[in-house]
């Protein structure tokens, strides 16, 4: 069960002090630092083998769906242009 919201970001936030605390520190400065690497790189490696599972699995991921959406908005981009020169047009010939 996940923890509540309030006690996640009071977490985060004590978390994010340690950090940075240490990280002020010469001597624990380049392990906080490989440390946070690490956690990166699985992190990406965590989200890929996610992504692929959802593939093969035949479910849409966050990623698709934001290819979709960006390619949407590009689509409404080129018909509202469209749209526009067609209505200059149509006011042209009638005119």
């Amino acid at each position: 069960m996940p923890l509540p919201r309030d006690l996640q970001k009071q977490f985060q936030a004590r978390a994010q002090e340690t950090i940075m605390k240490l990280m002020q520190d010469e001597r624990t400065r380049p392990m906080v630092a490989k440390a946070m690497q690490t956690y990166m790189e699985s992190r990406q490696r965590v989200d890929q083998v996610r992504d692929e599972t959802a593939h093969n699995l035949g479910l849409v991921t966050k990623g698709d769906l934001d290819k979709v959406s960006s390619r949407l908005r590009k689509l409404e981009r080129q018909l509202d242009r469209f749209e526009k020169r067609l209505e200059q047009a149509e006011a042209a010939l009638s005119s």
